[in-house]
This record gives C-alpha cells, structure tokens and sequence, in this order.
C-alpha cells in the first residue's frame, strides 16, 4: 500500500513537469531567451500635469534673409495703405458744466458761490435801470427785465461752458437751459441788449422795431384802468327806485 503511494506521488509530479514544458499549440512558437520579437512595447504611461518641452523651430537663416540682404539697396519705402475702417472723430470741444440752482441778479446775469456768470454776447440789464416809455413816462425797465428772466428760467440748472479756475469773482460763458439759449430769449424777448459783433444782433433789431420788452412802455397795467373795471358799489342814490308810501295817504283802519 505504501508503495502504491509513493508511485502514485511520482506519477502527479512527472505530469506536472511535463505540462509546464509542453507547448500551447494556440499560443503559437515561443521566443527563446536569445530571440528578439518584433511586438512593440506598450507605452508608458503620461504623467498629468506635464508640459512637454520642445525647442525653436530651426529655420535657414540663409535663405530667409538672402533676398533681403542682397538686394537692399533695390527695395523702396512706400505710404502705408490707408485704414479699412475710417476714425473715429474726436470731439475735442469743451465740455459744458451743470450749475444748479441759479440766482439771478439781473437780466442776463446769475450768480452763484464762485462769483456772478454774465451770458456772453449780451450786455446785462441792471435792476436800477429806468426807461422812457412812448409818452415819455420812465419806468423800472431793469426791475421788470429781471422779474420776466426769473420767471423763465425758474430755477433751473445751466449747462455752461466754463473753464476750471477761470471764476474770480465773475466769468463770460455761453450757457444752454436743456436745449434753449438764455441770451437768445432774452434778446428776442427785449429784455437785454446785443453787444457789438454779436450773434443776436438780428434779435435785437427785431424786437426793437417791434417795441418789445425795454423798447416798450411799462407793461404794468395803469391804476386808472384798473379802478375803471371796478364795478361801482352801490350808493345811497340808488334807493329812489324803492317805492315808499305817501305820509298825507289815508290809512286803511285795522
């Protein structure tokens, strides 16, 4: 019995040497250790985060710059062609300043913190000015020229063209209310004066030929005219329309 076990141990040993060295007939003749093979080698594996560094691209400085070099003194500087796309304007006009909240001093001059701002191509109208009216009657023009320029600008910001540190104490400037000409209003009105070589002169033979504002009489209304359209009270004199009873007509006893 022993015997038959060791003989069967031997026989399991010698068919595990043999079926290691007995070759697969589908894996086809294997390579002997001196024998190279033609299968490529896997890749290795990219590492991440790696920037592959590749020099300059090497050109033929010779024949890149032979042409040039050779024939430098034939070449000639011509214009650059013009832009495809026309510039852009730059506007370089100055830019207008807002000022709020303008007192007017007089007719066709506003004041503010840095000084008084006088509207240019106009000669301002003061308060104490007087004007003769068509009979020869004066009348507080300058007064009156102020009040109608308050009521038309009534508060309302200017849009003036005034340079900075140009103030002391007062400034010329053209000046806009939204999109109206103050100076221009005040001249066609008749309640300023062009000066000379202004623009507004044509305004201002206008309303002088058509007696406006300073050219006119006083537009206040006469005292006279007004008590004339006062309805009279009714007096004692109107009572002798009431019919009253004779004082000799007898009396109907009670």
């Amino acid at each position: 019995m022993r015997n038959t076990l060791i003989t069967l141990v031997f026989i399991l040993v010698g068919a595990i040497v043999l079926y290691q060295f007995v070759p697969d007939r589908d894996a086809g003749p294997v390579a002997g250790p001196s024998e190279k093979t033609d299968a490529p080698e896997p890749p290795e594996p990219l590492k991440q985060n790696t920037v592959q560094k590749t020099g300059p691209r090497v050109i033929a400085p010779v024949q890149f710059a032979q042409p040039f070099a050779e024939h430098a003194s034939q070449l000639e500087r011509i214009e650059p062609r013009q832009p495809l796309t026309p510039p852009t304007p730059v506007d370089t006009t100055p830019r207008a300043t807002l000022l709020h909240r303008p007192k007017v001093v007089a007719a066709g001059m506003v004041s503010y913190k840095q000084g008084v701002l006088t509207f240019e191509d106009i000669d301002p109208v003061r308060p104490e000015e007087m004007c003769d009216g068509p009979t020869g009657d004066p009348w507080p023009c300058g007064i009156i020229a102020r009040t109608a320029f308050r009521n038309f600008l009534r508060g309302r910001a200017l849009a003036c063209v005034v340079s900075q540190g140009q103030w002391d104490d007062g400034v010329v400037a053209s000046c806009l209310v939204g999109k109206q000409d103050p100076a221009a209003w005040l001249v066609s009105h008749g309640w300023s004066r062009a000066s000379r070589q202004s623009t507004y002169g044509k305004m201002h033979a206008e309303a002088r030929a058509q007696s406006k504002g300073l050219y006119g009489g006083d537009p206040r209304q006469p005292l006279d005219l007004i008590d004339s359209q006062i309805e009279p009270a009714i007096g004692l004199d109107d009572t002798e329309s009431v019919v009253s009873p004779a004082p000799d007509s007898p009396t109907e006893p009670l």
